[in-house]
């Protein structure tokens, strides 16, 4: 008689049964059958494929079939927690290295640190990396913009700077000190603290003089403490003969006054550039 005693896959004889075996056995070959694959794969219902005589793979986790397959495995069911994750609802601490590609796709995904040797690629409508440390203010994220043109670089307060798809800085670089504004025609641009606390004010402007050939321009922003010291020229070539200066008692916070010799009553463009705090 050719009927086999086993409890899981390995145990199976694979010439079993015989052609000389009876029939009267067949049944009991296949309740064998059945009893071994119970034992091999849990009683897992979702479809999910289990690795044989090692683990059981559910919803839920991964599940060790009994202590028998956790000794001859090597590994416990606390050790298999501690090494494997969810696809979904669960965390995990202390680095993850990547052979290949990373993708976060959405979601959040929190470690030590992350060390692809491939992509690490970030899904979402605006995707981002937070940086995080002890002190909230500090806390660095980096984030794409949902349109795909900028990438941002913002503290926990929303300072920062972004670039964009040309290359080009842009937004507020408040997190390095800096901030500036305006336009071409009238600008500003203040330097941090660290860097002495300069501002300085920049334009062309088109000016109409008075009868006396002076004039007065206004800044993008005016100065925080005091006035400005501005240097001007004429930025029409016709006047480039004709002497023009500021006038230092009509210079405060908000802009300078000048005086155009031989210049009375007509419009001229003065380039300015004014450094104060």
């Amino acid at each position: 008689m050719s009927l086999e005693s086993a409890t899981y896959v390995g145990d199976l004889v694979k010439t079993n049964p015989t052609g000389t075996d009876p029939k009267s056995q067949g049944d009991d070959h296949l309740r064998l059958i059945k009893a071994v694959l119970q034992n091999q794969f849990g009683s897992a219902t979702n479809g999910s494929v289990a690795v044989p005589g090692v683990i059981e793979s559910k919803a839920g986790g991964i599940k060790f079939p009994d202590a028998s397959v956790q000794a001859s495995a090597g590994i416990t069911q606390a050790a298999a927690d501690a090494r494997y994750v969810n696809a979904s609802g669960d965390s995990m601490t202390g680095n993850l290295v990547t052979s290949g590609s990373f993708n976060a796709s959405p979601g959040d995904f929190r470690g030590a640190s992350i060390t692809p040797s491939g992509t690490l690629e970030l899904a979402g409508t605006s995707p981002f990396i937070d940086f995080k440390t002890t002190d909230v203010d500090n806390d660095f994220r980096i984030i794409e913009s949902g349109d795909k043109s900028a990438l941002s670089f913002q503290n926990a307060l929303g300072q920062g700077f972004a670039l964009l798809g040309n290359g080009v800085l842009s937004a507020s670089m408040g997190i390095l000190g800096f901030s500036y504004g305006g336009s071409e025609a009238s600008g500003w641009i203040n330097f941090p603290s660290w860097l002495g606390g300069y501002q300085f004010r920049f334009g062309s402007a088109v000016v109409t003089t008075n009868a006396g050939g002076g004039g007065y321009i206004g800044y993008a922003a005016p100065f925080s403490s005091q006035s400005g010291v501005p240097v001007i020229n004429y930025g029409d070539n016709g006047w480039l003969d004709n002497p023009i200066a500021p006038i230092q008692s009509q210079q405060d916070a908000g802009g300078f006054g000048f005086q155009a010799i031989g210049g009375a009553n007509i419009t001229i463009r003065v380039n300015y550039f004014s450094i104060g705090r």
